[in-house]
């Protein structure tokens, strides 16, 4: 069995973490840290999975799973298609972490989705609409684009969710076992400026340690610990830009103890060093004031 490239995702703003590609090639085997988005804007593409393959032409949008094997080929001159990528779970609030599966945890549920693209050709459309917007909302960079792109991204997630079948909505998002995540998720949002800690959560939701631990990572596709960091980041990334505090107040706010740990967390999220991050995200909003 072939070995996909696993491709990483690259966001140019590290508040919006959104991924967007203009492509006019074809690719090889790959796969991916999040689920994809395709999006035709010309001629036609075909999609290659294990056992089935998908075609699209103009206007037509596609939905790849996190981790997927696939490979897209162009079937006409001139064909140029959108990739789309972005960090869910950042678009979706702890009250909305029931659905996060429909849309990246598992094939058979995007395999759904574009099934529901294809009988029901308006819903497609809609969702191809919503995508032209977060193309010229990140193209232009207008003031406050971010808001404008989460905002599409959540209306293209609500027209998905309210146009499947409610067995399928019960099947992947609806039981009660994926609701019990959310105490969970509240908390660490409660409490990014303490030390938090698995034991203090296993209770919340009434599991013991190694169940929680499988729990948590099948559920939202992380580790607790890789979570409640990623977290604590955007926590440190939003004081950065809407404080005068040191980066050293910073990493103590959150509760991170040791600097160098605080700075090799932040790279490894946001590409960048806390005081790279402060510049280029200061040097955006000069130029687009």
């Amino acid at each position: 069995m072939f070995e996909p490239n696993m491709e990483a995702v690259k966001y140019d703003n590290p508040l919006l973490p959104v991924s967007l590609e203009h492509l006019q090639q074809d690719k090889g085997w790959h796969c991916h840290a999040n689920s994809e988005w395709i999006m035709v804007r010309k001629g036609e593409v075909q999609v290659d999975f294990d056992a089935t393959t998908l075609s699209l032409s103009q206007g037509q949008v596609a939905l790849i799973a996190l981790s997927q094997p696939h490979r897209i080929r162009l079937l006409a001159p001139g064909t140029c298609y959108v990739s789309l990528r972005f960090d869910l779970p950042a678009f979706l609030e702890s009250n909305s972490a029931a659905y996060l599966p429909h849309f990246e945890r598992d094939s058979r549920a995007c395999d759904s989705i574009n099934t529901l693209f294809i009988d029901h050709p308006e819903a497609c459309r809609e969702a191809a609409v919503y995508m032209e917007e977060i193309c010229r909302e990140i193209s232009a960079q207008s003031a406050c684009y971010e808001l404008a792109v989460s905002m599409h991204i959540k209306q293209m997630l609500l027209l998905l969710i309210r146009n499947q079948a409610p067995g399928q909505m019960t099947e992947y998002c609806g039981s009660m076992e994926r609701l019990r995540i959310k105490p969970v998720l509240d908390y660490i949002e409660a409490h990014l400026d303490d030390r938090i800690s698995v034991e203090e959560v296993c209770g919340l939701v009434h599991m013991s340690y190694n169940y929680f631990i499988k729990f948590f990572k099948k559920e939202t596709g992380q580790t607790f610990l890789q979570y409640v960091h990623n977290q604590k980041i955007k926590r440190a990334a939003h004081l950065l830009l809407t404080s005068n505090i040191s980066v050293s107040e910073v990493c103590g706010r959150i509760s991170i103890e040791n600097m160098a740990h605080f700075y090799k967390l932040f790279k490894r999220i946001n590409g960048c060093s806390p005081k790279q991050f402060q510049c280029r995200m200061r040097k955006q909003e000069t130029v687009i004031c």
